[in-house]
């Protein structure tokens, strides 16, 4: 098993990595919006579901990871490592990359970024520009791969647990 400390040798100050193949990924969501909002102060995560579209596909996002200076912004998919890299996730992260995004996104950045009308995410998806986040629960070398070549980023959140 492994384990993390954090200061002096105490119970309290171990902790234990949670298996990342017992996560739904509705539940590592949750851990990933965490774990951004605490890591990258300088932004905004919210849910964000909306939908883009490419050559006629329809895909829908996870999170929205916006700077709070508005000037650049992030779809965040959020992904379990056992998903199909083929048949899921990169014709996803295309989308996103590459996709127009549809009415739905105006109005979830409307609802998950406080400062945010409909008026103005709708001028923030035209012009400001976009990149995607890929948060994944376990790092692969093979996924990286495949994302640079689409210009996309990856990051793997682990979640770690104290016993109590």
């Amino acid at each position: 098993m492994r384990k993390l400390l954090t200061g002096d040798c105490h119970d309290d100050n171990i902790f234990h990595l949670v298996d990342p193949t017992a996560f739904v990924e509705i539940d590592f969501e949750a851990e990933v919006v965490k774990a951004l909002t605490c890591l990258l102060p300088d932004y905004q995560c919210g849910v964000f579901a909306g939908t883009f579209l490419l050559e006629g596909e329809r895909r829908t996002a996870d999170l929205a990871l916006v700077h709070k200076s508005l000037l650049h912004w992030f779809v965040v998919e959020v992904e379990l490592a056992g998903h199909s890299l083929e048949g899921h996730v990169l014709p996803q992260v295309r989308c996103f990359r590459y996709g127009d995004p549809l009415a739905s996104c105006a109005e979830m950045l409307r609802d998950a970024i406080p400062q945010m009308d409909y008026a103005r995410a709708v001028s923030f998806l035209q012009y400001i520009p976009r990149s995607v986040l890929v948060v994944v629960n376990r790092s692969s070398a093979e996924w990286r791969s495949c994302f640079k070549g689409l210009d996309v980023q990856m990051v793997t959140v682990s979640v770690y647990s104290r016993d109590d």
